[in-house]
Order: structure tokens, then sequence, then C-alpha cells
């Protein structure tokens, strides 16, 4: 085989092997819930369902999912996203969910950092970690991708 014909073929296989990849379909069940990102766009907007802007993405959806699972959880991480820096709205990964109030916050749609954190923790306690031993390993995990929140520790 020619030089030129073997690159071709390579680069044919390679970008059909990419594609292969970027276009396979999203993971779209909640790991804790169990429900489906299309069960839950049954949901209407608001307080009884998700809002809007949870169903920009599967991960989106399963991120808020876990939230409203494990919101005593999330109440105990800090979050890493750099939300940190405006500590009066921000405590904690939770407060990337929800608001004072209860109601849904949109922050956490939109930020990559608060869904695959929220993501980790509910993994993390399936796998049988403690509440300690899901935020130590949050702290290491993500470390120095954001001003954390000032979270008090676990004793």
């Amino acid at each position: 085989m020619r030089p030129r014909t073997l690159l071709v073929a390579m680069m044919a296989l390679w970008v059909s092997a990419a594609m292969s990849v970027a276009c396979s379909p999203l993971e779209t069940t909640s790991p804790v819930t169990g429900t489906t990102i299309e069960e839950a766009g049954t949901a209407a907007p608001g307080p009884a369902g998700l809002p809007e802007y949870a169903y920009r993405s599967a991960q989106a959806v399963r991120g808020y999912q876990v939230a409203i699972a494990e919101k005593e959880l999330l109440s105990v991480l800090p979050c890493y996203c750099g939300c940190g820096q405006d500590a009066e709205n921000y405590e904690n990964l939770a407060d990337c969910f929800f608001v004072p109030d209860g109601d849904f916050n949109s922050h956490a749609a939109n930020c990559q950092i608060c869904l695959e954190q929220a993501e980790d923790a509910a993994r993390w306690k399936l796998e049988g970690l403690t509440t300690k031993e899901i935020r130590d390993r949050t702290d290491r995990e993500y470390e120095g991708r954001g001003k954390p929140t000032d979270t008090p520790p676990i004793a």
C-alpha cells in the first residue's frame, strides 16, 4: 500500500472512531433516583417539578435530581466552581441548586463543576463512603478548580 493511501485510510478510520464517540448517546438516567430524562421532562416547571433551565442537558437534569434526593449531603459539601466569591448567596453545594426559600437556583444548570460535584457525591455515597469521606474526597478532587464556598468542616 502506498504511503498516501495508507495515510488517507488511517485518517478515515480515526474520523470514524471520533464520530462514534462524539455522537454516542448521553447517559440519561439519574444515578440516585433512577429517573430518566424523559420521565423527568414530564414534570411541570417550578416547585412541583424541575424548572425549564434544568432541562438544558441530560447532565443538568441528573444534577438537579441528585440535588433533590441528596440535599442534606450537598449542604455539607463546599462548591469549587468559584461561587464562593459570593459568600452572601453561596455557602455550600446545595446553594448552587436551591435558593434559601427552597425554590430552585438556576446557577447549577449552567455550571459544569456544580453538576460534576453533585453526581460525584451521589456516586460516592452509593459506593458506601461516609459523609465525611465524601467531603474529604470532594476537597481532594476539586481543590484548585475555583474559590470554594466557606462550608464548615465535618467533625
